[in-house]
């Protein structure tokens, strides 16, 4: 019995290994209520790739500013981003925990820069319709 031979990888599959690594992100609004006086949270968030799919996994670093680190129930709080890339782009799921409250799975649409040092992503709250921004860029 012949075998097919796996597909050899794509240039741009290729080119995915340079997001692995530590990015910073932010947030703006915040997702989670919990932080409706807040404008900003920025999280650390560590990215692996295999073939073309992403998924980075954060946690929050600050809370508007250097100075306001979270406690230890934010400090709980996760969230991961996982997407399948074409190109520049691509489409899936963002998770994040809130303070109070199960898991919470939304869509995403991630843009990624030429460069693939920094990114671009809208998530798609649909408990209520809403849509956040992040932004990260890699350290």
């Amino acid at each position: 019995m012949a075998t097919s031979p796996s597909p050899s990888p794509t240039p741009d599959n290729d080119r995915y290994k340079a997001l692995i690594g530590k990015w910073r992100v932010t947030e703006e609004p915040p997702l989670d209520p919990y932080f409706a006086e807040v404008d900003r949270v920025t999280w650390d968030y560590d990215a692996e790739v295999t073939g073309n799919e992403l998924t980075l996994t954060g946690r929050i670093l600050f809370i508007s500013n250097v100075d306001d680190k979270p406690n230890k129930d934010e400090q709980r709080i996760r969230a991961t981003l996982r997407t399948t890339l074409t190109g520049l782009s691509g489409e899936g799921s963002y998770e994040f925990t809130r303070i109070k409250g199960d898991p919470v799975d939304n869509g995403a649409m991630i843009r990624l820069k030429d460069n693939l040092r920094e990114f671009d992503v809208e998530v798609k709250n649909e408990a209520d319709a809403m849509s956040q921004r992040l932004k990260g860029r890699k350290l």
